[in-house]
């Protein structure tokens, strides 16, 4: 799913569903190797976590009090995920690492059933926002992906306008950051990704 027509709520469960497959890699691969896609799973939860807080949150709080709770909701989950990551960012793969990761994921996916549940923050998106505006929102959260730091700030503000300018002046720091680390190959990604 791809293109211009692609709602914010399709979107947001690409990447959820790019969060998976990194974590499966993590899981199933020996640590040099896992270690590279970690850097993925990283990479995409930063990049994920901080368009929804500018894009997502923000729309889901014009909904009225169910959203503004729901929003609520998913930026405490967000800080966990985010304290967690910086955490174990930059540590080697080993069996405590995998053990962190683990915990991690499990409240993270915890988090993602519930964002794509019924009465969960897609939902409430989908049967309040019109298809048009969502559109043009999912246009946005990946606009704005392209703009935004690449490691977690857990004590970096969450809500717009302050995450906007902390996100622009960290951004290419993390981004320099990332060349030296390593990642999968990019067709590697692409193809784990055509799997789904």
């Amino acid at each position: 799913m791809s293109g211009n027509n692609v709602d914010v709520t399709e979107r947001v469960i690409i990447d959820h569903n790019d969060i998976k497959q990194a974590y499966e890699k993590v899981k199933a691969l020996p640590d040099d190797e896992a270690e590279k896609w970690f850097n993925q799973l990283l990479w995409t939860i930063a990049r994920h976590s901080a368009a929804e807080e500018l894009v997502l949150y923000p729309l889901l709080e014009k909904t009225g009090q169910i959203g503004k709770e729901l929003a609520d909701k998913s930026r405490e989950d967000h800080l966990k995920t985010k304290v967690a990551l910086s955490e174990m960012d930059g540590k080697p793969m080993s069996a405590m690492q995998r053990q962190k990761i683990d915990v991690m994921m499990q409240d993270l996916l915890e988090h993602i059933a519930m964002e794509e549940s019924a009465g969960g923050d897609l939902d409430q998106l989908r049967k309040a926002i019109p298809r048009d505006e969502l559109v043009s929102q999912g246009n946005s959260f990946e606009r704005t992906k392209m703009l935004v730091p690449t490691h977690a700030h857990p004590s970096a503000p969450d809500k717009p306008p302050f995450e906007t300018v902390v996100g622009l002046l960290t951004a290419p720091i993390d981004k320099l950051r990332d060349l030296f680390r390593s990642f999968p190959d990019q067709a590697e990604v692409k193809s784990n990704r055509d799997q789904q």
